[in-house]
């Protein structure tokens, strides 16, 4: 679970968000919604990367041990807990599709998830594109495969920025059927969206930004 605890950010001496109060269960799809699309990557990079004052904890698998945010940044297991998906997808141009998911994991144990990096490659129908470099494909193929490289990392906590956003109604769906999938397995999941269709069809709990805070639907 992730709790953020009243936090207040301010950019260039001005409020963007205020009084903060929102709970992340490990058993719910919690949904932040940003309609004009403004300031709502905040809230991520205050749980990520310790950005602005603000005060925050983790509760972890439902015990009582809260986690010092200054471990996980300093720590290089910190990659395995939380897996932050951003909006720009993040892809290397210089590397292939291929590349771009491979370069992210130990060669150790990445052998083991060559066969569910195939399973999803063909359900998104992506086998063909992997020897292409970003530049060569589209937009919604880039989200797709920056999904598939942060679902394939297995971490704790899954922040998703507009995971959706590029891509048709097909695609949209599947991306909602790993989610669920992925909440089966007790992991937090935490998604910014402004597509209602898919917000609606997946979420068990809704938070609404409005005039600078966060309201619970």
């Amino acid at each position: 679970m992730i709790i953020l605890d009243n936090i207040s950010v301010e950019y260039n001496n001005r409020i963007i968000l205020k009084n903060v109060n929102m709970y992340c269960m490990a058993w719910q799809i919690t949904i932040l919604e940003w309609p004009n699309g403004w300031w709502k990557s905040s809230v991520f990079k205050i749980i990520v990367w310790n950005n602005k004052k603000y005060s925050w904890k983790v509760i972890f698998n439902e015990t009582d041990n809260i986690f010092d945010v200054n471990y996980y940044k300093n720590n290089s297991f910190n990659n395995r807990i939380f897996w932050y998906l951003p909006q720009n997808n993040l892809l290397f141009e210089h590397l292939t599709c291929y590349e771009n998911i491979e370069i992210l994991f130990q060669w150790s144990w990445y052998k083991y998830k060559v066969k569910e990096l195939n399973y999803y490659l063909k359900y998104f129908k992506l086998e063909k594109i992997m020897n292409n470099y970003p530049h060569e494909i589209s937009l919604g193929q880039k989200q797709l495969i920056a999904f598939i490289r942060t679902i394939l990392i297995d971490s704790q906590y899954l922040l998703l920025d507009e995971p959706t956003s590029a891509l048709n109604i097909e695609n949209i769906n599947k991306v909602k059927n790993i989610i669920l999938e992925l909440k089966k397995l007790n992991k937090t999941v935490l998604i910014i969206s402004h597509d209602k269709y898919f917000s609606e069809s997946i979420s068990d709990k809704n938070y609404y930004i409005s005039d600078w805070s966060i309201i619970k639907k």
